[in-house]
């Protein structure tokens, strides 16, 4: 293993955010970590190379949340079960996949004082964020969850896959809803003009 122990994210895009705050947590917790942000579309070699470094951990954003599930030795029941990893885990050269996006998502919404369980809920999207998004509304014990996205035959697939609603593209949101969760690129670097729905179709209050 390297040393300092290296840590980092992968992502189409780096983030200086993530690599910061991890490295500040590290610095204060007193932990003999390094932690940097790998901009790379190319998740196979992202895997040889944490692999070959030893790269203890690594976060997984777009694209990769998927795709990176084939390169792995090991993946977490739950991640099996989302369909994405969001955290790879290094453990003496077996690579384990986790995901714990579903849970941060899920506790993001709790903290503001909304409650999941019984509601109506909206996912845009149908990538990786979606799945475990989707995933966490159900487990949290939502009435009725639908999913939202651009590419009908990817909606379908997600809903198929997670048992919920594929409701048509991001037009077709309707005031039918408790919760709307946000997980389409819009917004992304990669897509900064991106428009998820309009104005007339978002519910507050």
């Amino acid at each position: 293993m390297s040393h300092p122990n290296l840590c980092g994210s992968i992502a189409s895009h780096a983030s200086r955010v993530g690599q910061a705050v991890h490295n500040a947590l590290y610095q204060k917790l007193d932990l003999p970590f390094a932690y940097v942000a790998f901009g790379s579309e190319d998740t196979a070699g992202a895997i040889a190379a944490m692999r070959a470094l030893g790269i203890r951990g690594l976060s997984v954003s777009m694209p990769h949340k998927e795709r990176i599930m084939s390169y792995l030795d090991s993946i977490d029941p739950l991640a099996r079960d989302i369909g994405a990893v969001n955290t790879v885990v290094n453990d003496a050269g077996t690579l384990t996949g986790y995901n714990f996006d579903w849970l941060g998502a899920m506790l993001a919404i709790e903290e503001t004082g909304v409650t999941i369980e019984g509601k109506r809920a909206v996912v845009l999207g149908a990538g990786g964020a979606a799945r475990a998004v989707a995933f966490g509304f159900k487990e949290r014990g939502a009435r009725h969850v639908t999913i939202l996205n651009r590419t009908a035959a990817r909606g379908e697939k997600l809903a198929s896959e997670l048992d919920v609603e594929y409701g048509g593209d991001l037009g077709a949101l309707s005031a039918s809803y408790d919760i709307l969760a946000h997980a389409t690129s819009a917004g992304h670097l990669s897509q900064p003009e991106l428009c998820v729905v309009p104005d007339d179709k978002i519910v507050s209050g």
